[in-house]
C-alpha cells in the first residue's frame, strides 16, 4: 500500500516521540546492578542514533517535500478527495482480505524495557572476564607489549598500572615506531573502554577537545621537544632522523650518516609520502592514523594522560583488585570471576523481572508457572531445578575433562568416576590400542595412558620369560639348562 507524504510525516513524528519516551524510561529506571545499568545505557545510545537518523530523514522530507505536501493538501480539499478515500479504503480491505492473519505491530511494546536474558544480550559480549562489566581495566596484553620494548627495565604489572602515565621511563632514544605502536594500542583500548562504560558520552568530541588543548600547548612549547625542526628533531641529548626513524646520541654521528645512500633514499621516500598525502602531516587521532614520527608521539602521550585522568576511578579500582588477587590461587581467581559474573546476571534478571512483573502475570493466564533458573542448575525428578546447596554438595559446578574421551567434560566427581566404566572411555582406550583394565582408572591423559600401557606390556613379557625359566633340564653330559634352551638344542640335533 502506498503512503502519502503526510502519513510519512506523521509516522516519523510518532517514532520520535516513542524513542524520546523510551530514553526517559531507561533514565528513570536507574537499576543498581552494573550490568543492567550498562544494558539500558547502551539501548539509550542506540535510540539516540535512531532519533538522529529519523530527524535527518524528516528534515530532508520537509526541505524537498513542500511541493508534494501542498499538492496533497490541495487534492484533499478538492471534490475527488472522497473518491480517493474510498480507493485507499478498498486497498486496506483487500490487503487484510489477502493476509487475514497479519498481526498488528504493538508500538507500545516495541521500545519497552524487556527482561534481561543470560547469553542473549549484547552487553555480555562487550566486556572481558577481567573487566567485570567495566569495573576494572584489563591491561595485561598492553603490559606484555610494554615490557617487550627495547631498553625497558622489567617491572611488575602493579607498578605498570601505577606508572601508566609516566612516559619518562622510556628513554628518548627508544621512542620510535614500536613505541608509537604501543601508544596507539593503549589509546585504542582506553577509548574503547570509555565508550563501552559510558555509552551516552561522545568519545570523539572529548578527543577533539584534548587534541585542541595539545595544539595550543605545542604552540606554547612542549617540554623536551623542539617544535618545527623540519626533517630532523633535535633534543638536548642527541639528534633524531625522521626519514630513517633512528635516534643518534652524538651530533657527529648524525652528520656523518646524512651523505649516505640509505639516508637519501629514506628522504626521497618520506617526501613522496608527504606529497602523495599531505593531510597526514598533522596529527589525526580521531581518524586512527599514525606513522610513529616524533611529532605525533607527544600527542598520543598527552591524550592518553587526559583519558587516564577521566578513568582515574576505574584505574584505582584496578590496582586495588590486582593487590587483592595476588593473594588468591588461579582456581580461586577463576571461581571469583564466575561467581561475580553470575551474581551480576542474577541481580539484573531479578530487577528486570520486578519491573515487568505485571506483564509476566498477564502471560501466565493458563496457570502454568515458568521455571526460574538463572544459575542453570540441573532439573530434578519433580521438573524443577535442584537446590543450590545440593548442587554444591555434589560438586556439579566442577569440570573434569578427559582427554581419552575426546576432551569431553564431566560435571561433578560422581559422573567423572562413573565414566571410566562407560562405553565412551572404553572405546577411547581401544582406539589407542590399550586393553581396558582397572589400572587405567583415574588416567585421563593420552600420554600417561600410553606410558602405563608400555609398562604393563613390559611386565607381562618379563613375567612370561621368568615362567619359562622355572623348569630346568639336564643333558647326557650333566649340563643344566632351561627347558626352552634344551628343546631348542634338541631340535637342532646338538644333544
Amino acid at each position: 500500500m502506498s503512503e502519502s507524504v503526510l502519513e510519512i510525516h506523521r509516522y516519523a513524528q510518532e517514532e520520535l516521540e516513542r524513542l524520546s519516551q523510551a530514553i526517559v524510561d531507561r533514565q528513570v529506571a536507574s537499576p543498581k546492578a552494573i550490568r543492567e545499568r550498562l544494558r539500558l545505557e547502551h539501548q539509550s545510545s542506540h535510540f539516540i542514533k535512531q532519533i538522529r537518523d529519523t530527524s535527518e530523514r524528516l528534515l530532508k522530507i520537509y526541505e524537498t517535500g513542500n511541493e508534494l505536501r501542498q499538492q496533497e493538501i490541495a487534492r484533499i480539499s478538492r471534490d475527488e478527495s472522497l473518491d480517493n478515500f474510498y480507493k485507499e479504503l478498498d486497498e486496506i480491505r483487500d490487503f487484510h482480505h489477502r493476509y487475514p492473519d497479519h498481526g498488528v505491530e504493538n508500538f507500545e511494546q516495541l521500545y519497552a524495557i524487556k527482561p534481561s536474558e543470560t547469553g542473549t544480550d549484547e552487553i555480555d559480549t562487550l566486556f572481558r572476564g577481567e573487566e567485570m562489566y567495566g569495573r576494572f581495566m584489563d591491561l595485561n596484553e598492553l603490559y606484555e607489549e610494554f615490557v617487550n620494548l627495547k631498553s625497558i627495565e622489567p617491572i611488575s604489572y602493579l607498578e605498570y598500572l601505577s606508572r601508566l602515565d609516566d612516559f619518562n621511563i622510556v628513554p628518548k632514544s627508544e621512542k620510535n615506531h614500536s613505541y608509537a605502536t604501543y601508544l596507539r594500542h593503549l589509546y585504542e583500548y582506553l577509548s574503547s573502554f570509555f565508550q563501552r562504560t559510558h555509552p551516552l558520552k561522545d568519545i570523539n568530541r572529548m578527543v577533539s577537545i584534548f587534541q585542541t588543548e595539545f595544539d595550543i600547548t605545542r604552540e606554547a612549547g612542549l617540554p623536551g621537544q623542539t617544535v618545527g625542526d623540519g626533517q630532523a628533531n633535535g633534543t638536548s641529548s642527541g639528534q633524531y632522523c625522521e626519514a630513517c626513524e633512528r635516534f643518534y646520541q652524538k651530533k657527529s654521528v648524525y652528520d656523518a650518516h646524512l651523505p649516505s645512500k640509505k639516508h637519501k633514499k629514506a628522504v626521497e621516500r618520506l617526501e613522496a609520502q608527504k606529497s602523495s598525502n599531505p593531510q597526514n602531516t598533522t596529527v589525526s587521532l580521531a581518524s586512527g592514523s599514525i606513522s610513529g614520527r616524533p611529532q605525533e608521539i607527544p600527542a598520543l602521550e598527552f591524550i592518553i594522560k587526559k583519558l587516564l585522568g577521566v578513568l582515574e576511578e576505574e584505574r584505582q579500582a584496578t590496582r586495588e583488585n590486582v593487590v587483592r588477587r595476588q593473594t588468591l590461587t588461579a582456581s580461586e581467581r577463576l571461581a571469583e570471576i564466575r561467581a561475580a559474573e553470575q551474581e551480576a546476571i542474577e541481580a539484573s534478571v531479578i530487577e528486570s523481572k520486578s519491573q515487568n512483573n505485571e506483564d509476566e502475570q498477564g502471560s501466565d493466564e493458563e496457570g502454568e508457572e515458568k521455571i526460574y533458573n538463572p544459575l542453570k542448575l540441573p532439573i530434578g525428578w519433580d521438573g524443577k531445578p535442584i537446590p543450590f546447596w545440593l548442587w554444591k554438595l555434589h560438586g556439579l559446578g566442577k569440570e573434569f575433562p578427559c582427554e581419552v574421551c575426546g576432551n569431553f567434560v564431566y560435571m561433578g566427581r560422581k559422573a567423572f568416576d562413573k565414566h571410566f566404566t562407560e562405553q565412551r572411555h572404553i572405546y577411547g582406550l581401544k582406539c589407542l590400542g590399550i586393553s581396558p583394565s582397572p589400572l587405567f582408572n583415574q588416567i585421563v591423559s593420552i600420554d600417561e595412558a600410553l606410558q602405563l600401557w608400555q609398562k604393563v606390556k613390559a611386565e607381562n613379557r618379563k613375567q612370561e620369560t621368568s615362567m619359562a625359566n622355572l623348569n630346568e633340564m639336564e643333558d647326557d653330559e650333566g649340563n643344566v639348562m632351561s627347558e626352552k634352551v634344551y628343546n631348542d638344542l634338541r631340535a637342532q640335533g646338538l644333544l
